[in-house]
């Protein structure tokens, strides 16, 4: 989970974690540092993230084989996965079942954008992450939408775990891959040459 003492120091202060959410600043915060660890997590240690997740989350993963819109048609369709088990399953399966290094990543992820909102009962966080990732076993960029809800768990009141996780994954091909993409994906493994 994500606890209060690892948030930045302005957000530390006493009080549960929903005391602490409140305000929309506090609640933009948690979900910018969830976003850093999450994602920084997936690149080099995805086995790790179960720890985010209880017995009570659910997770829930929509591939597209184009921009996901109502008449867009799934690639593989919706996948929802329950509990810690079957959440760290999926997780390690889709960025080729080990973890990563710091010089060669499972995932390389941009997270362009993060909103986040404290919910209307003072009872968690609804956050929304957005950016381009590439799964490097698969070699494909994709854009993804991440809707979390971060709530307090039972570990403790000041700890926040994922209650909800919900990706859309879109296939993009971009005219040019940013550089940090370009580098995991070609890395030093390639043949230069035409």
């Amino acid at each position: 989970g994500l606890s209060r003492g690892s948030m930045p120091a302005q957000a530390q202060q006493p009080g549960s974690a929903t005391q602490d959410i409140m305000s929309g600043d506090a609640a933009q915060r948690l979900a910018e540092h969830f976003a850093q660890l999450y994602y920084g997590l997936l690149a080099v240690r995805p086995s790790a993230l179960h720890q985010f997740y209880t017995e009570e989350s659910q997770m829930s993963r929509v591939w597209c084989s184009k921009p996901c819109s109502p008449d867009a048609l799934p690639r593989k369709g919706s996948d929802v996965y329950r509990g810690v088990s079957q959440i760290a399953a999926a997780i390690m399966s889709s960025v080729g079942g080990q973890d990563g290094t710091s010089a060669e990543p499972v995932a390389v992820t941009i997270v362009e954008s993060v909103q986040a909102s404290a919910l209307g009962n003072s009872s968690g966080v609804m956050a929304h992450i957005a950016g381009l990732i590439t799964f490097v076993a698969e070699k494909k960029m994709r854009r993804f939408s991440q809707s979390v809800i971060l709530e307090p768990c039972s570990r403790g009141r000041s700890v926040l775990c994922v209650r909800s996780d919900i990706v859309h994954y879109d296939f993009e091909t971009p005219q040019r891959l940013p550089a940090s993409l370009s580098q995991a994906l070609l890395g030093s493994s390639s043949s230069a040459g035409p």
